[in-house]
């Protein structure tokens, strides 16, 4: 287990044993550098905490509990959180602002307390077997345990297909379970208990009279969210895409003494390089140490592809996780912290789709159903769609096509991957009477209904927030640990997004603006060219390279594995390869989302 996660941090590996509980560490040294060794025990080896993340209020705290006859002897956060479980108990995790998984035995009640910070930022998985519970920061890990089994999971299956991740707390193997964000569990052999000890809903809504005091007060909440994550680390970097969330957050720690490089990804297809450029820009602008590195398809080869599952034990299938992972191995030659604007599109509505989640609100009053499907027939478009699949034709296309649907499942209908019919073309018969009935769209169903007395737009953001957000989390994750690169997520602290969840709708999405406050008190601060510059994210020229390097690659492996004729119809997936090919329709996403799912099945010898 200790190779399994060696590559999450080189600088310490740590081992702790005894009959009834068991743990391996691998450190990353960014905040306390002396003391901070993992496993940690107590000095009467009662309590043993293992810890993966940070804690960017521990010495807030750590002054309490010295305060309360608590004696350190590090100057760790990991100490802190020790100290934390002995003073409060269970509830420890209410005080802390940070990212964080991290699992406890405390040898004097027998119990296993293992917690996940509030947004998930950090993973954490379990398995329980009888009286036993195993965990690790990533599935690959819990596999070296001889005792659990590869076997797939098909509910979480349909979920894959759909969406191209499983959301949780399913994952695709049988058994094996995501802990949920802002949640804890308290295990003994006698039982498993889960609390939930945060969420965005339960926090106080506070109204204020005028436009200009939520901006004053997101701005602050934005600023501290950057300042406490500078801790630790002189030298810091920031993932720079050339859009409003990485750039404000560049801007913000360029108001530090500390130095800053900055690091952006740009592809050979010039179609495909704004983010560079504009990142380029701007980092002269702030006057950065900046990095660049431009990849092809050409360094994306079924070698890399294959490397890439090694790191995708829960597998995501975005396409973004490809320049991620290159972004990651560059960075990290220079630091060891890099922020991220991950985040930011969840809780300010930053999507093109809730631009169409509003159009569609506002067809529907004056359109019935039926209205919307006859909108939808005579203004379908049939036509070449080009290379990007995120282009207007695409966007239009895919946004009439919805119209077909009822408010919220038109929302999961433009995310979805595979529907419900092309899941049941795709997938043999044995395997879809395995899936059963199961509706992937019923999870985003049980988080948008939550919100039931909110908006539209309410709703979907907490759905997105619950679901898309964790998918990226994953991402962001499973990519710079490969590197032993720590990511840092200003825009998730959990009282900015509580704030957010709570904001006005029009300091949102106002008319068609996207996170207009944030883009509002940027202005002046970064230039107006950043602030209203299209979205673009982490763009990949997808759609080419599958025309083009990456279709004869496809072909191969769909075509040489067991799982086509056992698990997908030959037929279908011929038919998906030819009609990318021909341009006649846009493949993308569902090819590499199958590649991707190829490739994680042999690597994990998973059991169909």
């Amino acid at each position: 287990m200790s190779q399994a996660i060696a590559h999450r941090g080189t600088d310490e590996i740590g081992i702790f044993s005894t009959n009834s509980f068991a743990a391996v560490h691998s450190r990353l040294v960014t905040i306390g550098s002396s003391g901070g060794q993992q496993p940690m025990c107590d000095r009467a080896e009662k309590t043993i905490l293992v810890y993966n993340g940070e804690l960017y209020n521990y010495r807030e705290i750590r002054e309490i509990l010295q305060r309360k006859g608590y004696a350190f002897e590090s100057d760790s956060d990991t100490e802190v959180i020790l100290n934390s479980y002995k003073e409060w108990g269970e509830g420890c995790v209410g005080r802390f602002n940070g990212i964080f998984s991290f699992c406890l035995f405390d040898k004097f009640k027998n119990v296993l307390y293992m917690a996940r910070d509030h947004l998930g930022v950090k993973p954490l998985y379990y398995y329980r077997r009888h009286q036993s519970l195993f965990f690790a920061s990533e599935i690959s890990a819990l596999l070296c345990n001889q005792q659990i089994p590869r076997e797939l999971d098909y509910t979480a299956f349909a979920q894959y297909l759909s969406l191209n991740y499983v959301p949780g707390p399913l994952t695709l193997f049988k058994g094996i379970h995501q802990l949920e964000p802002g949640t804890y569990v308290s295990f003994s052999p006698e039982e498993m208990r889960k609390v939930q000890y945060w969420d965005i809903l339960e926090n106080e809504k506070k109204e204020y009279t005028q436009k200009k005091q939520y901006e004053e007060r997101f701005e602050c909440l934005l600023e501290d969210a950057v300042h406490k994550r500078t801790i630790g680390v002189p030298q810091q970097g920031v993932l720079l895409s050339g859009g409003i969330d990485s750039s404000a957050i560049s801007y913000f720690l360029d108001q530090d003494s500390r130095p800053l490089s900055t690091f952006s990804l740009g592809f050979r297809e010039k179609k495909f390089d704004d983010n560079r450029r504009y990142a380029q820009w701007f980092s002269r602008q702030l006057k950065t140490d900046h990095h660049e590195i431009v990849i092809s398809s050409a360094d994306v080869d079924i070698h890399t592809l294959q490397t890439l599952m090694k790191h995708n034990s829960d597998l995501i299938a975005d396409p973004s996780i490809i320049p991620t992972y290159f972004i990651s191995q560059f960075a990290s030659q220079s630091v060891k912290i890099l922020f991220v604007g991950t985040g930011a599109d969840e809780i300010l509505a930053g999507y093109d789709t809730y631009v169409a989640d509003k159009l569609l609100c506002m067809l529907s009053r004056f359109l019935s159903p039926a209205g919307l499907q006859y909108v939808h027939k005579i203004l379908d478009i049939r036509c070449l769609l080009g290379d990007n699949p995120w282009g207007m034709r695409f966007k239009l296309k895919r946004f009439l096509q919805g119209t077909q649907y009822p408010l919220g499942r038109a929302h999961f209908f433009w995310r979805e991957v595979f529907s419900g019919f092309e899941r049941e073309q795709l997938c043999c018969p044995a395997i879809t009477e395995r899936m059963g009935n199961y509706d992937p769209f019923s999870l985003y169903d049980f988080y948008y209904r939550k919100r039931e007395d909110a908006s539209i737009l309410e709703k979907v953001l907490y759905a997105d927030q619950k679901i898309l957000l964790l998918s990226m989390l994953k991402r962001l994750d499973s990519m710079t640990s490969a590197f032993s690169l720590m990511s840092r997520v200003p825009f998730l602290d959990h009282r900015l997004v509580a704030f957010c969840a709570h904001l006005p709708l029009e300091m949102k999405l106002h008319r068609f603006t996207t996170k207009y406050i944030f883009k509002r008190i940027m202005a002046g601060k970064i230039p107006h060219k950043i602030i209203h510059r299209p979205k673009r994210g982490f763009t990949t020229p997808l759609s080419l390279w599958i025309r083009n390097d990456w279709g004869k690659t496809a072909e191969e492996v769909f075509f040489s594995s067991k799982l086509t004729g056992q698990v997908f119809q030959r037929k279908y997936i011929e038919i998906l390869l030819r009609q990318h090919r021909l341009r006649q329709e846009d493949h993308s996403w569902k090819i590499f989302g199958l590649l991707c799912f190829y490739l994680w099945a042999e690597r994990y010898n998973i059991k169909i």
